[in-house]
């Protein structure tokens, strides 16, 4: 091949590859996010900001785990980002949560919004959440654990990302309570929505996360929300990973669609008003019911 041919090649080059992308949306829309994911992996570490987690405890009065003797007790692990934190509008205080303790730490105390545990100063859906599972009569007790921190995409809860120290952490102590999360409710996806993330880079990560919590002995089932919208933002890509996980990941099933409490349950376009974290805690608490009725 001649020299002037090698570089009509390599001017055209260019031009043909952007032909392609054009004509082929998916191709483009996967190289599009995979730029995106791996810019966040590869520059935004730095930028990731979490002085807002709730972890005071120095106010807090610590519960003996005897107290949970007496009764039968729902015990849930909450993870994911801000919706799973502490940013719905209104806090509840302790005395709204009778027989409600969170786990930091590997110590119980009483519950009461903010959640330790979770970054931001509001309520959460899990107080909200509590509630209803005690209202119905089957628990005496509620336990949670929130490990939940606000614009955290997937890839920084892996080995690497800024969350996965505290993760770390925290399913070590978790793994020295005598007692083990009867469900894993993981309520994520609106960061990797709004970069983009392709279907299957969503998947692989999340796999890795199971693993890491099947490592620390928490072997009981994961319920995965179908979670994506903020912002008028949302994403089919990720939705349809959460709901590929579900039928083919042991273990794991489909939690509630959350991008269906839309745009008037949201102060922000993003996080729940009042009534829509009451919304949101009944679709938990329906979607754990369905996974308990479909396990036996």
């Amino acid at each position: 091949m001649s020299r002037r041919s090698r570089l009509y090649l390599l001017h055209a080059l260019p031009v043909l590859l952007a032909a392609m992308l054009l004509a082929h949306p998916p191709l483009r829309h996967g190289l599009v996010g995979l730029a995106r994911y791996t810019k966040a992996r590869l520059y935004d570490y730095r930028l990731f900001d979490d002085s807002d987690l709730v972890t005071d405890v120095s106010a807090r009065e610590a519960v003996p785990l005897e107290r949970l003797a007496d009764g039968n007790t729902l015990y849930v692990l909450v993870m994911g980002q801000s919706n799973a934190a502490n940013e719905v509008d209104t806090p509840l205080p302790s005395d709204d949560l009778e027989n409600v303790f969170i786990e930091y730490d590997g110590t119980l105390y009483p519950a009461e919004d903010p959640m330790l545990g979770g970054t931001g100063e509001r309520g959460s859906v899990w107080s909200r959440f509590a509630r209803l599972a005690l209202a119905t009569g089957r628990w005496r007790y509620v336990v949670l654990s929130v490990i939940a921190e606000g614009g955290s995409p997937l890839s920084y809860w892996l080995p690497g990302g800024p969350v996965r120290p505290k993760l770390e952490d925290r399913l070590r102590a978790i793994q020295q309570l005598p007692i083990r999360p009867d469900y894993v409710f993981w309520f994520h996806g609106e960061s990797d929505a709004l970069n983009s993330l392709p279907r299957l880079l969503y998947k692989y990560d999340f796999l890795d996360l199971v693993g890491t919590l099947r490592t620390f002995g928490i072997d009981n089932p994961v319920l995965v929300s179908q979670t994506s919208l903020c912002r008028r933002f949302g994403s089919e890509s990720v939705r349809q990973a959460q709901q590929e996980l579900a039928r083919q990941v042991p273990n794991v099933t489909l939690g509630p669609d959350t991008d269906e409490v839309g745009l008037p349950f949201r102060r922000d376009g993003c996080h729940f008003t009042d009534e829509g974290g009451d919304i949101v805690a009944g679709l938990w608490m329906d979607a754990m019911l369905d996974a308990e009725q479909t396990a036996e």
